[in-house]
């Protein structure tokens, strides 16, 4: 029996082929994916990078292709084309997708999967290397949010500090959860605030962690003014130190008695000179 030529692009092979609806794995032909995304991945993004790839392509409906729940269908002889549908529309698109991917990473990133040959080979390199990357990095998080102290910063820098810790492991998927978090934070606090940290300790109802801030606000500010009112003071009292004359003059007169005489200081007579002893019988 002759047979055709076979089509040389699939939508050639839909217009004498119609394909049966009932497979599951590809009813219509290939979707040319286009992922917009703001960055490539790098070493420090892998989260952010697959929370936007992720969604792309569930809503094409092609994230089966990478998790492997979309299966590639066996090639078949068909009696006109020896070709089969369903067969090519998957590896097209499977194609499709490793080039969307492939697209945005970056050339570090890009060197080891340059040997992967579908799209599920290089979502899964990609999972294998940044799993044990995000192990090392959620340690190092870890000890870093263990150690970080507030010292001489103010409030609003230590806050800003703690919770860029805090984005850190959320990005590599490891997110504190609110106790850990509120346990951090407060053991990084010096003593001026233990009257705060055992306020929030010793709550039935726990406060959530911007709560927390509030109140670590409020506690600094009167800090703040506390010394201020203290500054005031000390340097009015040393003003008033430094403003007060000194004393000047003759000194006080004393007298003592000894065996019934009388000793005082005396200005009065001839042939005394000021400032000595006189002696009265």
């Amino acid at each position: 029996m002759a047979t055709s030529t076979p089509p040389t692009s699939l939508t050639d092979s839909t217009s004498a082929l119609n394909p049966p609806s009932s497979n599951p794995t590809v009813t219509t032909g290939p979707t040319f994916l286009h992922i917009a995304l703001n960055h490539k991945l790098t070493r420090d993004n892998f989260s952010s990078w697959k929370a936007t790839v992720v969604p792309i392509l569930k809503g094409h409906s092609l994230f089966g292709f990478v998790d492997g729940t979309s299966i590639c269908p066996p090639p078949s002889y068909h009696p006109v084309y020896n070709w089969d549908y369903y067969f090519i529309a998957w590896i097209m698109q499977d194609q499709l997708i490793l080039g969307a991917i492939t697209s945005y990473l970056t050339d570090s990133i890009l060197s080891h999967v340059v040997r992967c040959t579908t799209s599920r080979d290089v979502w899964l390199t990609l999972e294998r290397l940044f799993t044990s990357h995000s192990r090392a990095r959620t340690m190092q998080v870890h000890y870093q949010l263990a150690t970080v102290k507030k010292g001489n910063s103010s409030i609003a820098d230590y806050f800003k500090k703690f919770t860029g810790l805090m984005d850190t492991l959320a990005a590599v998927n490891q997110p504190l959860n609110e106790f850990e978090a509120v346990s951090f934070l407060l053991a990084g606090l010096g003593t001026d605030y233990d009257s705060v940290v055992t306020s929030v300790t010793t709550r039935v109802e726990p406060l959530l962690l911007d709560e927390i801030y509030g109140h670590l606000l409020a506690h600094e500010q009167r800090i703040q003014h506390q010394l201020s009112s203290l500054d005031v003071s000390l340097a009015s009292a040393h003003f008033a130190a430094k403003g007060k004359p000194p004393r000047c003059g003759r000194g006080p007169r004393f007298s003592t008695h000894d065996h019934g005489h009388n000793f005082s200081h005396s200005n009065r007579g001839r042939g005394h000179e000021r400032g000595f002893l006189s002696f009265s019988p």
